[in-house]
């Protein structure tokens, strides 16, 4: 809009009006019309002189025009970028959980088992029993931070995308 604005800054300009003027009778005044009304038309041209200041005008919204058309290109290759970066986050912290899940929790819940039935018969040494418990917590505290990741990425993921994910989820659930 502002480039075809500037455009046309190079015609001229043309007004038209009418003037209307309530004039008082004055007893005293000598003109034969005196306390008529008056009414005037005029017209006004206005011709642009100066061209290179138009010109510089016409290039400066060329240049905003351009800029506005890049940073609108710009600004869909960082929602791409921001949703391709949340996504693999996503991905990973989904394997993560899962890892966590599936093998290193089990796997160290029945090492802490297996450390504590042997602590209570005899052959496993208090150091061992708590080695193994705290393997166990830490794997717990791996799962929650992982938990975290995912909802962290599935967070800037709905952001970036302008959806909630988990209605999306619900309605491809039902349909």
């Amino acid at each position: 809009i502002s480039l075809a604005l500037a455009k046309k800054e190079r015609w001229p300009d043309f007004t038209f009006g009418v003037d209307y003027t309530q004039i008082n009778n004055n007893i005293y005044s000598s003109p034969p019309d005196n306390g008529q009304d008056a009414v005037m038309g005029f017209v006004s041209i206005n011709i642009p002189l100066w061209f290179g200041k138009l010109r510089a005008q016409q290039r400066e919204a060329e240049k905003r025009l351009e800029s506005s058309r890049e940073a609108r290109v710009h600004a869909g290759k960082n929602v791409s970028s921001e949703v391709q970066d949340a996504w693999f986050r996503a991905q990973v912290a989904l394997d993560q959980v899962t890892l966590y899940n599936e093998s290193l929790l089990p796997e160290s819940q029945q090492t802490f088992d297996a450390s504590q039935a042997g602590y209570e018969a005899g052959t496993v040494t208090f150091i061992d029993l708590l080695d193994s418990e705290r393997a166990l917590l830490n794997f717990r505290l791996g799962l929650i931070m992982s938990e975290a990741e995912l909802a962290k990425a599935q967070a800037t993921l709905e952001r970036a995308m302008g959806v909630d994910l988990n209605v999306v989820q619900e309605q491809s659930a039902r349909g």
